[in-house]
């Protein structure tokens, strides 16, 4: 007998016998195996039920569209990296928005579009992870 055969087995085995309101250490004496071994099989089938009732549900749903991300161009990388550095955005004369703003509003709008963290990096000239903290960030 495989492996896999045995455990899928032992498992089974020792669903039942919980089931029929033995504890974990007596389904560890009924199967010959440690309590922590019987713990672990029973979180495994709970995880395999919780996994196929998920699944059941994401079979009904339709696929999300996936929309296509736009090419990353010179000009753009360009654009966004001459725009770094600067502390402040000028609007008619005065002192608009943050530069951190900024980049958190285009890191937002290309996660949007369907870019993926690093293609994201790329373009604004940071960090993933900076990416990454910008759009967990709820306020603005």
């Amino acid at each position: 007998m495989r492996v896999d055969q045995a455990l899928a087995q032992r498992r089974k085995r020792a669903g039942a016998l919980r089931s029929r309101g033995l504890t974990t250490r007596q389904i560890a004496g009924e199967l010959g195996v440690s309590q922590p071994t019987v713990v672990r099989d029973l979180r495994a089938i709970s995880g395999a039920e919780a996994e196929a009732v998920l699944a059941a549900l994401l079979r009904d749903r339709p696929a999300p569209r996936k929309r296509k991300p736009k090419p990353v161009t010179d000009k753009t990388r360009a654009e966004n990296k001459s725009n770094r550095w600067k502390r402040y955005h000028y609007y008619d004369g005065t002192r608009g928005l943050e530069a951190n703003w900024q980049r958190r509003h285009r890191a937002r709008t290309l996660r949007h579009y369907g870019y993926s963290y690093r293609q994201i990096a790329e373009q604004l000239g940071v960090s993933p992870a900076t990416v990454m903290r910008d759009l967990r960030r709820k306020r603005w």
